[in-house]
C-alpha cells in the first residue's frame, strides 16, 4: 500500500530534523560569541578559478562598492568595536540612513553589525537598540544575511534577551520568521543553552510554530544542551510539543537514547557517591509532570517513593526518591528539618551539591522519557525501534523499560542482525537491560530468539567483550563467567 502524502511529509520532516540535529552536535561552542563576530567582519573569500570573467568584473565592482563603504562609515564602525555606544548614538542621530548600509559581501548591514557587538548585561544595551531600531523600516529586520540568517536568529545565538525583546517589539512576526536552515530563532537559542532567551521566544513565537517537527526539534535541541527542565516545562505547558506524531515522539526519543550519562544507569558512581545519591532529597515540584504522568500509568503508584510499578515487566519503572512521606502530625515539620539538614550539608560540602543536580538531572531525563512514551499507540513500536535498540545498547534501563511498559510490542523488536533488546544485552555486556528479563520468562520465544545467524544467548555469552569497567585480565575473564552462567539457567 502507497503511503500517504501527509505519512511522507511526516518522514521527511523527522529525516531533515535528525539530520540538523547531528550536525549541530558536532559543532563546538567554544568562543562562539568572537568567532561569530569575526565571521560578520571578514568578508567570503573569491575563488576566481570558480568564476567567470562576467562574475569576476561583477564582484569587483561589489567589493569596490563596499570598500567605499567602508571609508564612508569607518569612524561608525570603529567607534561599534570599540564599544563606544555614545558616539554611535550620536553618528546615527545625524545619519539615520547608515543603518541599513550594507558593510559586507554577506549583504550585513550596519545595524546588524551592531547587534552583534553590543551585549546583552551592558547598561542602556535595550534603549539603545530601541532608539536605533526605531529608524529601521520593520520589515528591513526580516531580511537575512550571511549565513541566512535574521537579526534575531543572530541574537538567539548570542544569548541577548533584552535586544530580542526589543526587535520582537518593534517587528512581530520576526521570532516565525525561518532561516535558510529552516530553524526559528527558538531552536538556535535552545542549541547555544540560552535558557532565558529560549522561554523568552517560546512566548512569542506562533504555537504552530511549536508543533510536529518544529516542536520535537526544540525539545531536542534542549535536552542535547542539557536544559532538561526547561524541556519538561514545555512538554507540561503545550500537550502536543513531541507528542502530535509518532515522528516527533521519535525525534525526542532519539536523541535520549544516544545520551547514556543523561540517566542513572548511565552512571558508573563509587560506593560514598552511590549513598549520597540515594540519601539526598530532590523536590518534586522540580520535576514537573511526575504526578500526573505517573497516575496514568496501567500498574499503579508507590506512594511513599514515588515509584511507577508494572504488573507484567520490571518491578519498578522509575524510583523517584525525595523527600520521605511521613504520616503524622508533625510531618510537616521534620521534612522541613530533613531539608535544612541537608541544604547545612551542601554548603560545608558544595561538592554533594553536584550529585545532588546531576541526580535532578537524572529524573527529569526520565519524566521526560515517559512523557514522551505516554500514550503510544498499538502500531507505534515499529517507528520507535532505533530509539529502544539504541537505549539497550547503552544500557539506559530506565529508557526501555518506560517504552515497555507503555507497550509490550517494544520485546519483539530487532536490529538488522536479529538483536532483540536482551540479545544486545548481552553483546554489550549491559546488565541493567539484561536484568529487565526477569520480568519476561513467560516470553520463552523471546528469550531463546537466536539472530540472523543463528546465534542465541549463549553464543553471544561466550564471545570475549573487552571492557573498560573492569580492570585487569583476571577480573574481565572472571566478569565474563559471570555473564555465561545466568544464560545457562536461562
Amino acid at each position: 500500500m502507497e503511503e500517504s502524502n501527509e505519512t511522507k511529509q511526516h518522514k521527511d520532516d523527522e529525516i531533515s530534523v535528525i539530520s540538523k540535529l547531528d550536525k549541530e552536535q558536532a559543532t563546538t561552542k567554544l568562543n562562539h560569541d568572537e568567532e561569530l563576530r569575526t565571521t560578520r567582519m571578514t568578508s567570503n573569500t573569491i575563488h576566481e578559478d570558480e568564476l567567470t570573467p562576467v562574475d569576476l568584473k561583477r564582484d569587483t565592482d561589489k567589493t569596490a562598492e563596499i570598500m567605499e563603504r567602508w571609508e564612508a562609515y569607518w569612524s561608525l564602525c570603529k567607534m561599534i568595536q570599540e564599544n563606544d555606544w555614545k558616539g554611535v548614538e550620536d553618528f546615527v542621530g545625524d545619519h539615520p540612513e547608515a543603518l541599513t548600509v550594507e558593510i559586507s559581501h554577506s549583504g550585513q548591514a550596519i545595524f546588524e553589525y551592531i547587534v552583534i557587538f553590543i551585549r546583552d548585561d551592558m547598561e542602556g544595551a535595550a534603549c539603545l537598540i530601541d532608539k536605533l531600531a526605531s529608524k529601521v523600516d520593520p520589515r528591513i529586520h526580516e531580511q537575512k544575511s550571511h549565513p541566512g540568517m535574521t537579526v534575531l536568529s543572530l541574537c538567539a545565538i548570542l544569548g541577548n534577551t533584552s535586544v530580542s525583546k526589543v526587535l520582537v517589539k518593534n517587528c512581530r512576526n520576526l521570532p516565525n520568521v525561518r532561516s535558510n536552515d529552516n530553524w526559528l530563532p527558538v531552536h538556535n537559542a535552545a542549541v547555544y543553552g540560552h535558557k532565558d532567551t529560549v522561554k523568552y521566544l517560546v512566548q512569542v513565537t506562533a504555537e504552530e510554530n511549536l508543533l510536529g517537527s518544529d516542536g520535537a526539534a526544540l525539545i531536542s535541541c534542549l535536552v542535547r544542551s542539557k536544559l532538561y527542565d526547561i524541556a519538561l516545562d514545555f512538554l507540561k505547558r503545550y500537550p502536543k510539543m513531541g507528542r502530535d506524531h509518532i515522528s516527533s515522539r521519535n525525534i525526542v526519543l532519539g536523541t535520549l537514547a544516544l545520551k547514556p550519562l543523561a540517566f542513572e544507569s548511565g552512571n558508573q558512581l563509587g560506593p560514598l557517591q552511590r549513598f549520597l545519591y540515594n540519601c539526598i532529597p530532590v523536590e518534586k515540584e522540580k520535576i514537573s509532570g511526575i504526578d500526573q504522568t505517573s497516575k496514568n500509568r496501567s500498574g499503579g503508584v508507590d506512594v511513599e517513593n514515588a515509584i511507577v510499578r508494572s504488573k507484567k515487566y520490571s518491578t519498578k519503572s522509575t524510583s523517584f526518591r525525595s523527600l520521605p512521606k511521613i504520616d503524622s502530625i508533625f510531618g510537616g515539620i521534620c521534612k522541613d528539618l530533613h531539608m535544612m539538614f541537608w541544604n547545612a550539608i551542601i554548603l560545608l560540602f558544595p561538592c554533594i551539591k553536584v550529585i545532588q543536580e546531576q541526580k535532578l538531572a537524572h529524573l527529569q531525563t526520565t519524566e521526560i522519557v515517559r512523557m514522551i512514551c505516554d500514550g503510544v499507540a498499538s502500531n507505534d513500536p515499529y517507528f520507535l525501534e532505533f530509539s529502544l535498540l539504541s537505549a539497550a545498547r547503552f544500557g539506559i534501563s530506565e529508557f526501555v523499560n518506560e517504552l515497555i511498559m507503555a507497550n509490550n510490542g517494544f520485546i519483539y523488536m530487532v536490529n538488522n542482525e536479529g538483536h532483540n533488546i536482551f540479545l544486545l544485552a548481552v553483546l554489550h555486556r549491559q546488565e541493567n537491560i539484561f536484568n529487565l528479563i526477569y520480568g519476561f520468562l513467560h516470553h520463552s520465544h523471546t528469550l531463546n530468539r537466536a539472530d540472523n545467524l543463528r546465534n542465541n544467548m549463549l553464543h553471544l555469552a561466550g564471545r570475549l567483550v573487552p571492557s573498560s569497567k573492569v580492570p585487569g585480565a583476571a577480573l574481565q575473564m572472571q566478569r565474563e563467567l559471570h555473564w555465561f552462567k545466568p544464560q545457562e539457567a536461562i
